[in-house]
């Protein structure tokens, strides 16, 4: 789910329970979005390190694998 920073404070409210927020349940504009390449290492929890949340060249990068 991907929200616009103006919706973060509705979507995270508890709110009324009878008027839940489902319009925001909306698909995300692709436009909008913003893509680059990761280092393989991120898709192992055993690594945090502020580092991984850097771009990475693309020789590094964990290319069409999702695990």
């Amino acid at each position: 789910m991907i929200l616009e920073p103006k919706d973060y404070d509705r979507w995270i409210e508890p709110g009324d329970p009878t008027r839940l927020p489902v319009d925001l349940l909306r698909p995300f504009p692709a436009e909008k979005m913003r893509s680059w390449p990761i280092h393989e290492r991120v898709g192992n929890v055993r690594n945090d390190e502020a580092d991984l949340l850097k771009e990475c060249e693309a020789e590094d990068a964990a290319q069409g694998k999702l695990f």
